[in-house]
């Protein structure tokens, strides 16, 4: 009996002393990631998932990012003058870069009658982006919206109502009309609460996290039709303010990769220079690789893996919708190879997604390049920018 009675009480408080580890382990973790919500520097928000922290500072890999009172990497906004608004996510944000690196630095140095305002966010996908505009632009006197859509990952994001587990927002298709479902934006949601568990990562359960909370999603035909009403809403909203609106294809590295890879015959190719553009392009970034690796600064060379013609798929869907819906913009892939660009300095070091401040000051150009501006009023130039992602 008395053997029974030790058991029993090594058995109870075992379960106290794993309870109270579990959750000193959670209460760490959640108090860890207080400003690491989704992203770097960011916290939670009920309305869009996550925000950049208020009037705060974080670094980057070494590099400073500045935030403003509204959350933005921009100057307060000044509401006597006319502005240039950048929306998109950490490529637009221009993560990895200093404050004088960025897109929204070097248009501001370009368009001195105007204020340049950086609405991105990291993690963001396009639903946010039309969110956080809508938002904030009637803060605003918008004369041009320039939104910069990621290729590599922004349609995959878009489709789903969370990023790598965390609530976000998502549109669910109603006939002809969207609304924006919530289930897993609040704080303690489901999503939210397993997603950044302590418990379910330790014990290796996060792949189980979208079953159990029974996470939306969509697939096909009506991830695309999701994307095409998102982009009209955008369009509307920018056409509601009088302002003008241009949409940037930012691709990643392995897009002019593929291309090369997909394009090696040359000779039989339409456009044969271009073709050699984009194979020269390729045949350096595997070059860059190989010399990295024989220096063993294998953290600086590009990872060549199978499965990098997914990026160049989105990328070409992403341009068909835009096409279809007849919504101006600038494809940095048929720019680039139009110019012989080599492009592999347009990136962040081994980064092969976000652009290097050459990079950026490259696609200010391209933009510069793509409007006409009378007085504080911004137009398109359609003739240039049709010239621009047209190869000859």
């Amino acid at each position: 009996m008395k053997f029974k009675k030790e058991i029993l009480l090594l058995l109870i408080s075992s379960s106290i002393a794993i309870t109270f580890s579990v959750a000193l382990g959670e209460i760490y973790v959640w108090l860890k990631n207080k400003s690491n919500w989704a992203q770097n520097g960011a916290r939670h928000d009920r309305e869009l998932g996550w925000v950049l922290i208020q009037n705060n500072t974080f670094e980057t890999h070494g590099r400073i990012s500045t935030i403003n009172s509204l959350g933005f990497r921009s100057p307060e906004i000044d509401s006597s003058r006319k502005h240039v608004i950048i929306v998109g996510d950490s490529v637009a944000f221009g993560l990895g870069l200093g404050d004088r690196e960025t897109l929204s630095h070097y248009l501001a140095n370009q368009l001195k009658k105007f204020q340049v305002l950086n609405f991105s966010v990291p993690g963001y996908s396009i639903d946010q982006y039309y969110l956080a505009l809508k938002k904030h632009i009637n803060k605003t006197n918008p004369a041009l919206i320039v939104v910069v859509i990621f290729t590599g990952n922004d349609i995959q994001e878009t489709r789903k109502d969370n990023l790598f587990g965390i609530g976000k927002p998502w549109f669910e298709i109603k006939g002809s009309s969207m609304k924006v479902i919530d289930k897993s934006m609040p704080r303690y949601s489901c999503t939210n609460l397993l997603s950044r568990s302590w418990t379910i990562g330790v014990l290796g359960l996060k792949n189980l996290v979208g079953k159990i909370c029974k996470n939306n999603e969509y697939d096909g035909m009506n991830a695309i039709l999701q994307m095409e009403k998102i982009l009209l809403k955008i369009d509307k909203l920018v056409s509601s303010k009088n302002a003008s609106l241009l949409f940037i294809l930012s691709p990643t590295i392995y897009d002019y990769y593929q291309e090369g890879f997909n394009n090696w015959n040359c000779s039989s190719a339409e456009n044969p220079d271009d073709c050699s553009t984009t194979r020269e392009n390729m045949q350096k970034l595997l070059l860059t690789k190989v010399k990295n690796i024989r220096k063993n600064h294998t953290k600086d060379s590009f990872e060549i893996a199978d499965g990098m013609q997914a990026f160049r798929d989105m990328s070409l869907l992403i341009k068909k919708i835009l096409r279809k819906l007849s919504l101006p913009h600038l494809d940095m892939v048929t720019l680039n190879t139009k110019l012989r660009r080599d492009v592999i300095n347009d990136y962040n070091g081994a980064d092969p997604f976000h652009l290097s401040s050459t990079g950026n000051l490259h696609l200010t150009e391209a933009i510069i390049a793509s409007v006409k501006i009378n007085g504080e009023q911004i137009s398109l130039d359609h003739n240039r920018l049709n010239s621009l992602i047209t190869v000859q």
